[in-house]
């Protein structure tokens, strides 16, 4: 079990890389020891190379902001999804039970149907509805089982100013779509929160400080700190809309923030009209009252934390739209 002197604390970071990994860094390394290992050095499609950086690094924490999320490709590449989503977090939890560690992991709303008429809460039975969904209940499931110290955050709707997500994603098509009379089709039927990466980091370094500090006092590692937390929370950001009212939104502010750039149409659409592979909720919202009553922590209103995001492209210019 690793022990905590006066060296600070060991973080093993997976999926450092990615949209959600870089504001993770950013939020911890000026205070932990921080490894965060590349897809070359650690590959969530060998499990094995997960066990053998734990063994290596001997963290005190384990975050893993690393997922196989292109789930319409999960339908046709369900092992895949699998591997990286379920089996490479049993490898990491019962590597993390082992040596004592405490491991923060992050699921989705995509764990639910989508046909439940208000929030899902936490106690309300998992039953995805495509293959993504059921790699990423079954990563849930075998950390929960691990008898490792764990807290698994589901989040929805994550966004930022780099990366891949939908409102980038977004953004550069209306931008496109200035020099043509061709409308970019929204679905305006599915409901959930938007979500910024840099929120949710935050909000982690908060509670991660908070156990931190308990541990401290008591005179425990985090791993025995956290056993009282142990669980699944929802976090995401507050209030809800539709992906539809999440572009308008975005374009409403960038008609100011960049005044001199020329949008395209947006037109609303049901989700019959826009056939994919994989069948996504039609309610994906979440309640978050359990992450608030037990941490105090809620994120900001989803239009204020787009506007932070906004500012960063805008800031960019036009290239930053690409």
């Amino acid at each position: 079990m690793p022990s905590i002197g006066p060296e600070r604390p060991r973080l093993l970071l997976l999926g450092g890389t990615g949209q959600l990994g870089r504001e993770l860094l950013r939020a911890f390394g000026d205070t932990m020891d921080v490894e965060a290992p590349t897809r070359m050095e650690v590959d969530m499609m060998r499990p094995d190379s997960v066990g053998q950086a734990i063994v290596g690094f001997q963290p005190h924490w384990i975050i893993n902001a690393s997922a196989y999320t292109a789930v319409d490709r999960a339908e046709v590449d369900a092992g895949v999804a699998q591997t990286v989503n379920s089996e490479s977090v049993r490898m990491m939890a019962e590597e993390a039970a082992q040596l004592g560690a405490a491991v923060i992991h992050y699921s989705t709303d995509y764990v639910f149907d989508g046909t439940k008429s208000s929030a899902y809460d936490e106690s309300d039975s998992a039953a995805p509805a495509n293959a993504y969904g059921r790699s990423k209940l079954g990563g849930e499931r075998a950390l929960a089982h691990s008898g490792a110290s764990h807290l698994i955050f589901r989040i929805s709707w994550l966004y930022g100013a780099t990366g891949t997500n939908f409102l980038r994603t977004i953004l550069r098509l209306v931008h496109k779509a200035a020099t043509s009379n061709v409308p970019v089709r929204i679905v305006n039927d599915q409901h959930g929160s938007p979500t910024w990466t840099r929120d949710v980091a935050e909000a982690t370094k908060k509670i991660v400080d908070r156990i931190s500090a308990e541990a401290q006092a008591a005179d425990v590692t985090p791993a025995q700190a956290m056993k009282r937390y142990n669980g699944v929370y929802h976090l995401c950001g507050s209030g809800e809309t539709t992906w539809y009212g999440f572009a308008a939104e975005a374009l409403v502010q960038l008609y100011v923030l960049m005044p001199k750039a020329k949008w395209g149409r947006i037109v609303p659409i049901t989700t019959a009209e826009y056939i994919t592979p994989a069948k996504r909720p039609k309610n994906s919202r979440l309640d978050c009252s359990r992450i608030k009553r037990v941490f105090n922590v809620q994120l900001p209103p989803w239009q204020e934390s787009l506007t932070c995001v906004l500012k960063e492209i805008a800031s960019q210019g036009e290239q930053g739209l690409s």
